[in-house]
């Protein structure tokens, strides 16, 4: 089975499905399950957006198109359902600390899935913190938000799906996928370490084979940490608050994992940079063969 991994988003949401139907197109290879490793900039309602990313909507207005895409009609609509049928799977994700996590809060969750649909096109679910996933006998455990000083933050980790992970039996998941990465991973630019013991204990308990993270908008390994392989992905795009003059897509922005090769690894091709960002989606879809 072939996993694609998706790093930050931050509402850039056509930019991330353009990533993963370019890179079938550059390979030749389909995915058979796309993951994303949270702050998709799930805002459906840009009147509820965190400081933070209300912020940046000056430099970056791409970060309302997740909500441009819950709206979409006509043309653009159709295109939405069409890129569909080019993707073997939805784009699953766990929710990041910018996000509106009461909206995400209240979907409803598919019994047979269990997870949530959040636009009628089928492009993007939502997994609940704590989830197990399982696809051809690959276990794939989720768990969102990032490691707070109090847990009554918004942001902060749900401490009762940490420990519902932490009662599964070491070996029992093969990938674990978390926002945030385990402590130790960098240093910030002031000096502080970057990284979150909670994850680093997750990690060291649970033992998956592999680890997907984001959250620091750099990429960041492959490392070990005992028998787990962490790959911590790079933002999607650049930051146009700090890198105005960059464009294009990151490298490492996305991930390939061969479970049957049981490689990961970073994709950091040069058709990532040349990809023109933002993205005319438009004008892009039209030129793609449905």
């Amino acid at each position: 089975m072939i996993i694609g991994f998706i790093g930050d988003v931050h509402g850039h949401v056509y930019e991330a499905i353009a990533a993963a139907v370019t890179w079938q197109m550059q390979t030749g290879k389909r995915f058979d399950l796309l993951l994303q490793v949270g702050d998709l900039g799930a805002f459906p309602d840009p009147a509820q957006m965190d400081a933070a990313t209300s912020r940046y909507l000056a430099v970056d207005p791409a970060q309302l198109d997740f909500s441009h895409l819950l709206a979409a009609t006509g043309v653009r609509a159709e295109y939405l359902l069409g890129i569909r049928k080019q993707l073997c799977s939805p784009i699953y994700f766990v929710r990041g600390n910018h996000e509106d996590f009461a909206w995400l809060a209240a979907l409803p969750i598919a019994e047979e899935t269990k997870t949530a649909p959040v636009d009628r096109f089928g492009l993007f679910r939502y997994v609940p913190d704590g989830t197990v996933l399982e696809f051809d006998e690959v276990r794939i455990a989720c768990l969102g938000r990032v490691e707070k000083r109090t847990d009554s933050e918004p942001a902060g980790i749900d401490r009762t799906a940490y420990e519902t992970l932490l009662e599964m039996s070491p070996g029992s998941i093969d990938v674990l996928v978390t926002h945030q990465g385990p402590y130790g991973i960098g240093r910030g630019f002031r000096g502080q370490v970057q990284g979150s013991r909670l994850m680093t204990q997750l990690i060291e308990h649970l033992q998956p084979a592999f680890h997907l993270g984001g959250h620091l908008h750099h990429l960041n390994g492959p490392l070990t940490f005992g028998p787990t392989t962490y790959l911590g992905l790079n933002g999607l795009t650049p930051s146009a608050r700090w890198h105005p003059e960059q464009t294009g897509l990151q490298p490492g922005c996305l991930a390939v994992l061969d479970t049957e090769a049981q490689t990961l690894s970073p994709v950091t091709d040069p058709w990532l940079s040349r990809f023109p960002t933002p993205v005319d989606f438009e004008a892009w879809a039209g030129g793609l063969t449905f």
